[in-house]
């Protein structure tokens, strides 16, 4: 019997505006009315999870780094070591980096020399993206926070060099598990989504036979590998669908949620 749905956002449980809306709403509310829990596991922040602030739904956020409960408290963080981070802040002080912490999204740089990351003006509604940034940081400060994740949003899908030779120093402390070749998304090396959506599933007793998984990029690949129950979209990447269990219609045809749906019914 499957009790926890743990679904990627983007391109997956989310609508093709990127966005939450009744169908999805009410979904959630039946699975929950059933005896379900369904829980976010997204590599995004829960700053940038507006659509969802109604929810009130479990998080595994910033690819399992950091996991809330069901009112937004932090059950669970994994922060990137701070030597390290010294290091990264010392070698790309004058680089756009996002340092994404528990309470904001950090920058060395000013407001001007940052760029809306790539495709963000095709995905529809989006958040603010300024309210819970804070410019101009200097490191010390960067230090001082509790700092789960970074993202470094590239011009192309080249490799980057100097953040190849960053990961390929500390192959045993970070990793980069990124949505698309656009971006860099660094966390501590023992972060992942299956380990975020496993972490969850203990504190709530909830057992990985109990628990399926819905997701459909890159950094789905070891949630999707890891659980016996693991759906993808037919509009995922060739990779993820190669790791899921199985893989089901398109996501911007409701296929999670209707998934979701399909099973509470012939659970009961």
């Amino acid at each position: 019997m499957i009790k926890l749905f743990a679904s990627d956002l983007d391109g997956t449980l989310l609508n093709r505006e990127h966005d939450i809306d009744n169908m999805i709403r009410q979904t959630i509310r039946k699975v929950e009315q059933a005896g379900g829990i369904v829980a976010i596991a997204t590599g995004r922040s829960p700053l940038m999870c507006d659509m969802l602030k109604d929810e009130n739904l479990y998080m595994c956020s910033n690819n399992g780094a950091l996991i809330l409960d069901d009112h937004g408290t932090i059950l669970d963080k994994t922060l990137i070591d701070k030597t390290v981070l010294k290091t990264i802040l010392e070698q790309f002080k004058d680089e756009p980096l996002q340092y994404v912490g528990t309470d904001a999204i950090y920058h060395t740089v000013p407001y001007f020399a940052i760029r809306p990351p790539k495709g963000s003006e095709s995905k529809g509604k989006m958040p603010d993206w300024d309210h819970f940034r804070k410019f101009d940081c200097s490191i010390e400060d960067i230090l001082s926070r509790d700092i789960v994740k970074i993202n470094i949003h590239k011009e192309s899908d080249a490799p980057y060099p100097k953040v190849e030779q960053l990961l390929a120093t500390y192959p045993d402390r970070l990793i980069n598990a990124a949505t698309t070749p656009s971006i860099y998304e660094i966390t501590d090396a023992s972060v992942n989504k299956a380990t975020g959506v496993k972490k969850l599933g203990q504190i709530l007793r909830i057992s990985e036979k109990e628990t399926a998984v819905y997701g459909d990029a890159g950094n789905d690949l070891a949630m999707l590998q890891e659980f016996e129950h693991s759906y993808c979209p037919s509009t995922g990447l060739e990779c993820a669908k190669e790791a899921a269990s199985h893989i089901i219609g398109p996501y911007d045809d409701y296929a999670v949620v209707k998934h979701m749906l399909e099973t509470i019914r012939n659970q009961k």
